[in-house]
């Protein structure tokens, strides 16, 4: 048999726990803006977490930015660069390593072409 090793990331979410809390309708058209004048959707996940100029069914929103998976707020400065707060950001340790993405390595065994016609 051939195997081949496929890297799969867990992410350990305070979600199992705590629920994720979203100040805003999740059904709305939920916007970020990546580049000056690009928009793009995105989902309430990313929304939640993007550090950027944000808009909910074309208006401007203003609420709290979280850490990704996390109900844990951050502050927003004024020369912050665009882009999805990563909870590794976060300044605690224990926090980053409770919820920070694991990558594990799987074995995936592919079968000869032989043995797949044995099925």
């Amino acid at each position: 048999m051939l195997r081949s090793i496929v890297k799969t990331t867990i992410l350990e979410k305070m979600s199992r726990a705590t629920k994720l809390q979203y100040n805003f309708n999740t059904a709305a058209n939920l916007e970020v803006e990546f580049k000056p004048d690009q928009w793009a959707r995105v989902t309430p996940t990313w929304f939640r977490s993007f550090v950027g100029a944000r808009r909910i069914d074309g208006q401007s929103y203003k609420g709290p930015v979280y850490y990704e998976g996390s109900n844990y707020k951050y502050k927003v400065k004024k020369d912050d660069k665009v882009r999805l707060l990563s909870i590794e950001e976060h300044n605690d340790k224990r926090v980053v390593d409770r919820l920070a993405v694991k990558t594990v390595k799987l074995l995936r065994c592919v079968p000869r072409r032989s043995e797949k016609h044995l099925h």
